[in-house]
């Protein structure tokens, strides 16, 4: 979940030009996300062998179906956004991208997308559409 707030603190910093004292890391940005656990495991085999058998995916995308539309619950919704980029961390890898085609969860990705009523899952929901199709698949 900190990686949610980290992510959150750094794209506020980039879309608010405003502080002269953040230009320096706005400077840096080179549109990457910073490096994610479940996505650089998903880089290799055996990350990619790791994470079937733990099981991790599937309860990620149940999470994503049972809550995606949460609108009131602050942890949910946090543990939301917190699981979403692990997906799209592991469909920005070509490992990866099958756990996401076999759960059948990028629909509803664009889904929540689409449809939640808070803006903050609607970006996050954006910005993980865009690491998925990254990939040349």
């Amino acid at each position: 979940m900190h990686y949610v707030v980290n992510i959150e603190v750094f794209l506020a910093k980039a879309f608010n030009f405003a502080s002269t004292d953040d230009m320096d890391d706005i400077a840096s940005f080179d549109g990457a996300v910073p490096p994610h656990f479940y996505g650089v495991m998903a880089k290799t085999e055996i990350g990619c062998q790791v994470l079937a058998e733990k099981g991790h995916f599937p309860e990620f995308a149940h999470f994503i179906r049972q809550h995606g539309l949460e609108s009131e619950d602050p942890d949910l919704i946090l543990r939301l956004k917190s699981i979403l980029w692990a997906v799209g961390n592991i469909g920005a890898t070509e490992g990866g991208l099958p756990f996401l085609e076999e759960e059948e969860i990028i629909p509803h990705i664009m889904q929540i997308a689409e449809q939640s009523l808070v803006l903050s899952v609607r970006g996050t929901c954006f910005f993980v559409l865009g690491l998925i199709s990254s990939t040349a698949q």
